[in-house]
């Protein structure tokens, strides 16, 4: 009777329980909103946060997307769970599974709007972008000596703050099995970023550099002086 009670209360855990998990598990950059169902079978918004520099303290999130379902089933016979999450923004479903302490997400395609990118920090946040991002992955296998790669391309992204339209279209990539790094480069496009990411404790941090094409270097150079440091005909970028 005990067993079959403690099997009922988990059954129907509120959704409401992982809150604070995706929170922590994101660094208090994705929150879950207006959250219904239980932890098996719900729906939700996600809320999107900047990360607070030297700070593990979770803000307020500001942005808002669609809502989202899910369904999760765990087996105790081998102590596996399958998460399938619905959202307009994938491809298709998208599939996580843990088993044998290892998180596996099928290959998948994501498009956003730009300009979540702002809750990265600078630079993003200061040119504040416009346009279309793209992720898409193969079959992932997270954690140490994670396999596959991740690619994030920004589709001829603009800013309110530049007359210069479009700035160009670029590309984050990230390998699994390094977690804590991931490089930027341009694809194409008058302003020319390159550098890379890490993420250490908690703290995201960026190196690299910027430059207009000669026939853009007028038109840029204030928004160039709010992102960079200049050095020459370059820009450092440090954040």
């Amino acid at each position: 009777m005990i067993t079959l009670l403690v099997v009922l209360i988990i059954h129907q855990l509120p959704a409401r329980w992982v809150i604070r998990i995706v929170a922590d598990q994101t660094f208090c950059q994705v929150h879950l909103k207006d959250i219904s169902g239980t932890i098996w079978q719900g729906s939700a918004s996600l809320g999107i946060a900047q990360l607070v520099p030297g700070s593990t303290a979770c803000s307020r999130s500001k942005t808002i997307t669609e809502r989202f379902n899910w369904d999760l089933k765990c087996s105790l016979n081998d102590w596996s769970c399958f998460l399938r999450v619905e959202h307009l923004a994938f491809e298709k479903p998208l599939m996580i599974s843990w088993a044998d302490g290892r998180w596996k997400l099928s290959n998948n395609i994501l498009k956003i709007s730009a300009h979540l990118l702002e809750n990265l920090g600078s630079p993003w946040n200061t040119i504040k972008p416009v346009g279309q991002l793209t992720a898409s992955w193969s079959d992932l296998e997270l954690g140490q000596g994670g396999l596959g790669s991740l690619r994030i391309v920004m589709h001829e992204i603009s800013s309110p703050i530049s007359p210069v339209v479009p700035l160009g279209s670029y590309e984050i990539m990230m390998n699994m099995a390094m977690l804590d790094q991931w490089d930027l480069k341009t694809l194409m496009g008058p302003l020319v970023l390159a550098g890379q990411g890490k993420i250490h404790d908690r703290q995201l941090s960026f190196v690299g550099q910027a430059f207009a094409l000669n026939q853009n270097t007028e038109s840029l150079a204030s928004l160039l002086s709010l992102i960079g440091v200049q050095q020459g005909d370059i820009y450092r970028l440090q954040f």
